[in-house]
């Protein structure tokens, strides 16, 4: 397979998840619709338009109605961002990377779990049970607090597991992305650090 079919096929594969966690979280034909025929091919505000229109909103109308207004955005960025997390999701996978960065930009919004995983930045697929525990000390020194009905860090999506977080990141209107990265652009403090923990043993001997 050429490395152009390979991101061709990953694409559609991608928007195939994509459509079927909307199709769960309980959309409608609309909006899945407005998805496969306009993501990644308006700017971001015609898609949060569009989107909008598929749920029968008029989005013009609700910039006075602040929780309305953050729902479409948030949506759309959420639409955005999962799509791309899923294609990264993918190619990790053909590639064998086990090592990730967790990049973007913090806002003075910035929940205090995203605060403590740009700050950590690296992070090895056998931390994310701890991770989505808040059991590092990142978490801790930006003082993260867990929502009591789902027992995440505040503003994950509920369902987020170890299955689904490089998808989901910091959950509603995260506009972090978690990047697959090689072994070698790990430093090797890190590295060192977490090959001597049992979690990295564990995961290394069911993963031979």
């Amino acid at each position: 397979m050429t490395p152009a079919k390979f991101i061709e096929t990953c694409d559609d594969a991608a928007l195939e998840i994509l459509l079927t966690e909307m199709v769960n979280r309980g959309f409608g034909v609309p909006t899945l619709d407005a998805i496969k025929n306009n993501l990644n091919k308006t700017s971001y505000n015609d898609f949060a338009i569009i989107i909008a229109k598929s749920l029968n909103i008029d989005y013009e109308n609700i910039r006075n109605d602040d929780r309305l207004h953050k729902y479409i955005t948030d949506l759309s960025l959420d639409i955005t961002m999962q799509f791309k997390a899923i294609q990264s999701t993918l190619f990790s996978a053909d590639l064998k990377l086990n090592w990730f960065s967790y990049i973007g930009s913090n806002l003075t919004t910035t929940r205090p779990f995203c605060l403590a995983m740009t700050e950590k930045n690296y992070f090895h697929e056998c931390e994310i049970p701890k991770l989505l525990e808040g059991n590092f000390p990142e978490f801790e020194k930006h003082e993260g607090v867990f929502d009591d009905d789902t027992e995440l860090p505040v503003g994950l999506y509920p369902h987020t597991d170890e299955s689904n977080f490089r998808i989901y990141r910091g959950g509603y209107g995260c506009g972090h992305a978690i990047s697959p990265i090689p072994e070698s652009a790990v430093p090797d403090k890190v590295k060192s650090a977490l090959y001597e923990t049992e979690e990295y043993k564990n995961w290394k001997q069911n993963n031979k």
